[in-house]
């Protein structure tokens, strides 16, 4: 799995982040307005190589969806 953050972005080789899904945006009915998102925790990535601007890892997967182009990722910090 790859992301677009590296070396200049300051991660490194081990860092872990959370691969999210948006899986329903709720709306104000009149003005449209996003008022929350829901989200599903699809699994972890774990960093094996940093570039310069990318790095690729290993996705542990914590459901049976693999992630996808627009998924977010999140700093998985220890504690």
């Amino acid at each position: 799995m790859y992301i677009n953050a590296g070396n200049t972005n300051g991660v490194r080789i081990g860092d872990r982040f959370r691969i999210e899904r948006v899986v329903k945006v709720l709306t104000d009915p009149q003005t449209g307005e996003i008022l929350s998102k829901r989200m599903s925790m699809l699994g972890v990535l774990e960093l094996t190589k940093v570039e310069k601007k990318m790095s690729y890892g290993n996705f542990l997967p914590l459901v049976e969806a693999q992630p996808k182009r627009g998924d977010i990722v999140f700093v998985d910090k220890p504690g």
